[in-house]
This record gives C-alpha cells, structure tokens and sequence, in this order.
C-alpha cells in the first residue's frame, strides 16, 4: 500500500487541559500501565480526541492498540480481569471492566481487506498509519488526519477524495448518519462545515432532498442554524461571504417568519418591488424563503413575472418634479404606494399621489 506523503509543516499539539486530566481515573492507569508492562501500545482514538481538541469533555472513551485480541485475551486473564461483550472480538475489539468500575473498549489496529461499507473482513496489524488510512476522513483517522487553524480551510485533494467517494454514504445506515451529523451540527463549527457538505455534494446522500426545483442555496441550508440578524452578520464576518450570500443570510432570517396574508404570495412580491436592490436579485432570495418554508407557493412564485413600474421620470418632470435625489425619494414612494395597492393602480392615479408625497417628504426634512 502506497502511503501518502507526511504533511511538511505538522501541527504539533500537547494536550494539558483541564478535560484531558479530568478523564485519568485509576482504572485508566491500570489499564495503560497493563498495556505497557505487557510490551503493547495503546492510545485514545476517535471521538474522545475530537472533544478534547475543542475542550469538551469526553462522554466516551475509545482505545485503539498494537496488541491482537488473543494477546489481550491472554493477559487480562493472567492479571484476572474480566472481559465482557465478547461478540466483539472478531471486529478486534476486547473490553476489560478494571476494578469492577470501568468498561474499556480497547481494538486492535487492523486494515479492511473487504468491506461493503458496513462489516468488513479485517486482517490485524501493528503500524498505526496503515489502520488511520482505513479509517473515514473523520476525526476517526486522528492518528494521520490534521488540525488546521482555520474551520474552513481544507486542502483541495482532502475534499477531492471527499466528492470522489460521496456515493459510498449511500451503503451507511441513517441511523449512523444522523450521530455524525448530529455532532457535527452540535459543534463548534456546524456553519462553516454544513456549508462544506452542500458544496462537495454530500447532502442528497445525507437527509437533504435537493432533487428537483428544491436546489436549495447552500446559505439557505446554513440559516436554519441562525437564530437572529446578529448570527447572520456574525457568520459573514467569520466566512468571508460574497456580497449576495451575506444579503441572503441577513433576508432569510428576516423574512422566514410566515405571515398570515389572504394573497400568500403578496407580502413576498411587495418585498420584490420596494427592495433598494435589484429586483431580480430580491426574488431570487424571496424564492430561497419559500424553499427554507416548504412553500406550496414556491412555483407559482417562480413563475411570476415581476410587473414593471408604470410611472417614468419624464413623467414626474411633466408633473413639475426637479431631476435629482429628490425625484428619487417621490418615485420610491410612490412604488411603495404602487405595491401596497396589489401594483393595480394606474399611471393617474399614482401621478394625483405626487403633491402629497412631496409635502410628506418636506414636512420630514422640517422634523431633521
């Protein structure tokens, strides 16, 4: 097996922290200093490391070591400990209960020979990078995988190999779909990561039915994770987001509370129109709404075509408004005027609004 080429700047890390101590009982002492009178290695693998890692402290323990089932079998005999859960050994898995307290799931190092996704025939060895490179691009291959300073930094050929074999999750079972995803959703960096699944296409293989005109944005998706506009700005300044994911961030969690509206798509189609922004750009978002609510709308929506405003400068200018910053505000009222009244209103009737509009306007600059 060809191994790949260690990373050239490592990074190096000793734990000291108060969860790393807290989890040093005396039946793990027992059980590491067991291990090394015996001649065998044995570390802490998997999940445990991860928690440590982000200064959690670990629920659960799970060991991996150089030593063969029967090598274990044979010493927690001699020393007279007991070995429970024995269907585990054939998946090179032994547990020792030290001092009638504490399980300890100890497994050998091994390398998948066949596997289907699910069980695999194994074959024991001692070198841990052989056993880490059988194991999933997790914090599961600690023992090879890296730690990288920034969430959201990944090298190209890791979520290469990731896209590459995304079609190997439909073999997975839900059920362990939903603990890792769950953990990931619970962590510290469930947005940066959650956008990393949608991007390298692993939702359709997960729990997200993108199939069809739910295409959902992958921002949409990571909304579901914000609580307030406060969590919106805090994601854009942590992800760097373009300026239409950070606009579409900041409208979805403005917008995703339903209103009760006799014309349902109405308060949606008025956003389109009052928007400062392009209105294409704001139907694009208001779509991604109706996504992230399941809308039975959503089409219809789509299909709308968006009305052009009927009143023009020129128009205004023969109604005796100046060009200028002035006009603007008169014309972005009167699209407001225009929206409000479901944009069935004539071109007459929207032009006898214009000598209210402007004593409106004037009668605020006096209040400044």
């Amino acid at each position: 097996m060809a191994l790949p080429k260690s990373r050239e700047n490592p990074v190096i890390m000793k734990l000291d922290s108060v969860e790393f101590k807290s989890i040093f009982s005396e039946e793990l002492a027992v059980l590491v200093s067991l291990f090394k009178e015996y001649g065998y290695e044995i570390r802490i693998a998997g999940g445990a490391v991860r928690d440590l890692l982000i200064g959690k402290r670990p629920t659960d323990l799970d060991f991996a070591t150089t030593a063969t089932p029967s090598q274990m079998k044979d010493m927690f005999t001699a020393e007279k400990i007991r070995m429970i859960n024995i269907n585990g050994e054939k998946h090179g898995t032994i547990t020792p209960r030290i001092n009638d307290k504490a399980n300890f799931e100890v497994t050998t190092l091994r390398i998948d020979i066949v596997t289907d996704g699910r069980h695999a025939e194994v074959q024991f060895t001692t070198d841990w990078m052989l056993d880490a490179l059988r194991r999933d691009l997790t914090i599961n291959s600690i023992f090879y995988g890296k730690i990288a300073k920034e969430a959201n930094k990944h090298e190209k050929d890791t979520l290469k190999a990731i896209y590459d074999n995304r079609v190997g999750l439909e073999h997975i079972s839900g059920e362990r779909i939903w603990v890792e995803l769950k953990k990931i959703l619970e962590g510290n960096f469930a947005g940066d990561l959650m956008i990393t699944i949608v991007e390298n296409g692993l939702a359709p293989y997960l729990v997200f039915n993108l199939s069809g005109h739910l295409k959902l944005h992958a921002i949409t998706l990571v909304s579901t994770l914000l609580n307030n506009y406060d969590d919106a700005i805090a994601l854009n300044a942590r992800l760097k987001l373009s300026a239409f994911e950070r606009d579409l961030a900041l409208f979805i969690v403005e917008n995703r509370e339903q209103k009760i509206h006799p014309k349902p798509l109405m308060p949606f189609q008025q956003l389109v129109l009052k928007s400062t922004s392009k209105p294409l750009e704001t139907k694009k978002m208001a779509i991604e709404v109706l996504k992230y609510n399941n809308s039975p709308y959503l089409e219809e929506f789509e299909n709308w075509d968006i009305p052009k405003f009927p009143v023009s400068g020129n128009m205004l200018k023969e109604s005796g408004v100046e060009s200028g910053r002035f006009m603007g505000a008169i014309m972005f009222e009167l699209k407001h005027y225009w929206a409000d009244n479901d944009f069935n209103i004539s071109v007459e009737e929207l032009l006898k609004q214009v000598p209210q509009i402007v004593n409106e306007l004037n009668e605020r600059k006096k209040r400044k």
